[in-house]
């Protein structure tokens, strides 16, 4: 964790986040909310300055954190 943020305002920067993509997946197709997260991990990546090879370990990277997640059966909180 970067030293200049505390672990609350990191919980509840990552809420924020959680809530707003989760209110604007509601009612996607599965086809748009895949486009819509791959558009955004991209953009995301290329905000923090990644390019090229980069980019392309940082979104590798961010999927593995996902899929590890899966793999320990935890489920995220409900929204609302």
């Amino acid at each position: 964790m970067p030293d200049d943020i505390d672990r609350e305002t990191l919980a509840q920067e990552v809420t924020s986040i959680y809530v707003g993509v989760m209110r604007a997946l509601e009612g996607a197709s599965t086809a748009a909310a895949q486009s819509a997260l791959a558009m955004a991990m991209l953009m995301t990546g290329e905000h923090l300055g990644l390019e090229g090879k980069d980019l392309a370990d940082w979104i590798d990277e961010t999927a593995n954190d996902a899929k590890a997640v899966l793999a320990q059966g935890r489920r995220r909180p409900p929204v609302g």
